[in-house]
């Protein structure tokens, strides 16, 4: 009989899988693979055990795991993580899961705002440049927009004094609103309109007009 010392230093017989059980309870999981690895008859017993505490630890991961899961589909760098932490969670390497939730995190926040009406001006905006989309994050799709707008300063002369408006502190937001509403329908870098839809929304000055009649209403 094997005999070992409790934390008070009372000596008392070694049981394989109380041991077995006290190591995983203490997530000490190299250690009891080890020792499983002695004892053949605590295989299954580790095996049981390491699921469970799988799926605890995957359940006690924030709500943003859940998110990512639904984005993995839609957006490469936030699959990337999923299957990142699912390979470490096979692995049983749940501290380095936990470093790497803030990392996800940055990536679902980016994947979300693809989704955002300014993301996708903002593609739109390009398209019209002829400028490449195939851009991985959002950063890059506004830095992309920030250059095509700084080579196309001499069509956008009639823009830039109104973007002016919405960076003041001088306006109430409710004229701001609308003059963000006549950049958002002129600021195209083709000729200074959206050639495929001008017929549609009509003159520079019409634009105008409507907005800031939408305002004073």
């Amino acid at each position: 009989m094997l005999t070992v010392f409790d934390d008070n230093r009372k000596a008392k017989e070694f049981v394989p899988q109380d041991f077995l059980d006290s190591l995983l309870d203490r997530k000490e999981i190299a250690s009891a693979i080890t020792l499983a690895g002695q004892y053949p008859e605590l295989s299954q017993r580790l095996d049981d055990k390491l699921s469970e505490l799988r799926t605890g630890f995957i359940s006690s991961l924030p709500p943003v795991w859940e998110k990512a899961k639904s984005l993995r589909d839609e957006d490469g760098a936030v699959s990337l993580w999923v299957d990142e932490i699912e390979m470490l969670a096979a692995d049983n390497q749940f501290d380095e899961i936990n470093e790497l939730v803030p990392d996800l995190s940055i990536a679902v926040e980016r994947a979300m705002l693809k989704t955002s009406a300014v993301y996708r001006e903002a593609i739109e905006f390009l398209e019209s440049a002829g400028c490449n989309t195939e851009l991985d994050t959002y950063e890059e799709v506004l830095d992309a927009v920030d250059l095509a707008k700084q080579g196309a300063v001499s069509r956008r002369r009639h823009i830039i004094p109104l973007e002016e408006v919405g960076l003041s502190q001088g306006y109430d937001e409710g004229f701001k609103i609308a003059v963000a509403e006549i950049v958002r329908l002129n600021d195209i870098p083709v000729n200074g309109c959206r050639e495929k839809n001008h017929s549609q929304r009509g003159t520079f000055f019409d634009c105008v007009g409507v907005a800031f009649c939408n305002y004073s209403e």
